[in-house]
């Protein structure tokens, strides 16, 4: 008799575990939705309490450190209760240390900032939940998925960046065609994974004219560098006059500081969206919630035009007035995120075999 009650009161443990994992698993997009349903006040003491709780946030990123900690220390200085941590990772190795953490049953991340060539497949895979931010509404369509999964916080811009000592003004390229000038033989570097790039190529010009030209650009003797802090540090220093596709923010911040760099933003610029989403089975659900809060709102909004991104929130554009300006004037590609998704394998292989060649 005391094994069989033994045995009946393992079974009642292990179904209230199982049905606690399920709660862990499904709750925490539940549990937002519903603290959206009351009033603006409420919902944010709700959050608060919870957050107190909590005490911890961890976010997986894409952006710099040095630009993460700018957000961070205004989070906290409004949040002061909650310890953000911080993983740093590029796209594509970002991406598979959250499927190798997933498949391990690790559950460490609470919100993701990460580049929209993988948001759209860490989505497909379970990791993304949705949450539908206040703030959301003082975005575009274009700037959120429908779906609620999440929201662009900002937009890269993919220039061309020069050294102003090693390049004259008369030979500043209008177009990307004007690369293919003998004069820039040897003179040009791109990262080693250039794909959101090239994708914004193919998208202006067409699979065909786009390959095409880089093959031939390829000809001209590029350099390839991994990162684009490095490419600009590099570029600034020397090494070489001009990068075909630099990240603007990091041109801006570093000129300011008397770098001897400048940008052109060429014909059909392409951009990226850098989404802020809520992991599914985040552990910290309301100190993520305030997170994600923050980094849409118009005070870390304008942080972010701060640094020289390119705010995704309505009315809102780089503090930088020649930045904004040239923003304003210029021809951008923009791509969304399935579509970005769909040419990435095919697109990560040509750059392999184009532009680096046995790099992988």
């Amino acid at each position: 008799m005391p094994r069989l009650k033994s045995c009946v009161l393992l079974t009642l443990a292990l179904s209230f575990f199982s049905q606690g994992l399920s709660f862990a698993q499904q709750g925490v997009e539940n549990l937002l939705e519903s603290l959206n349903k009351l009033a603006p006040a409420e919902r944010q003491q709700r959050l608060v309490e919870g957050s107190k709780k909590e005490k911890e946030l961890m976010v997986y990123t894409v952006l710099t450190l040095t630009d993460f900690d700018h957000l961070q220390r205004a989070f906290n200085a409004r949040y002061p209760h909650i310890q953000v941590k911080r993983l740093r990772q590029g796209g594509g190795k970002l991406f598979d240390f959250l499927m190798n953490e997933y498949r391990a049953g690790k559950n460490l991340v609470d919100v993701l900032t990460a580049g929209e060539t993988i948001t759209y497949p860490l989505i497909k895979e379970g990791l993304i939940g949705r949450y539908a931010s206040p703030e959301r509404q003082a975005f575009a369509p274009e700037y959120k998925d429908k779906d609620g999964y999440w929201t662009a916080y900002f937009a890269y811009r993919w220039v061309f960046g020069y050294n102003v000592d090693l390049i004259p003004a008369n030979r500043i390229p209008k177009s990307y065609f004007d690369l293919l000038d003998p004069y820039w033989k040897g003179k040009l570097a791109i990262d080693t994974d250039p794909h959101s790039w090239m994708i914004g190529i193919i998208k202006a010009y067409g699979k065909e004219k786009a390959v095409d030209y880089f093959r031939r650009l390829a000809g001209q003797g590029l350099r390839a560098h991994k990162g684009r802090t490095l490419r600009a540090q590099l570029m600034a220093a020397g090494e070489f006059p001009a990068s075909v596709e630099q990240e603007v923010s990091k041109i801006v911040q570093m000129k300011r500081q008397g770098a001897p760099l400048d940008y052109r933003y060429l014909e059909n610029t392409p951009s990226t969206l850098t989404p802020v989403a809520l992991a599914r089975l985040a552990s910290h659900p309301h100190a993520a919630a305030l997170y994600i809060d923050f980094v849409l709102s118009e005070e870390g909004q304008k942080i972010l035009a701060e640094l020289a991104y390119v705010p995704a929130r309505g009315g809102l554009r780089p503090k930088d007035t020649e930045l904004a300006e040239r923003d304003r004037q210029a021809k951008i590609v923009a791509m969304d995120t399935e579509s970005t998704f769909a040419w990435r394998k095919e697109v990560l292989a040509l750059a392999d075999q184009i532009f680096t060649p046995g790099r992988r």
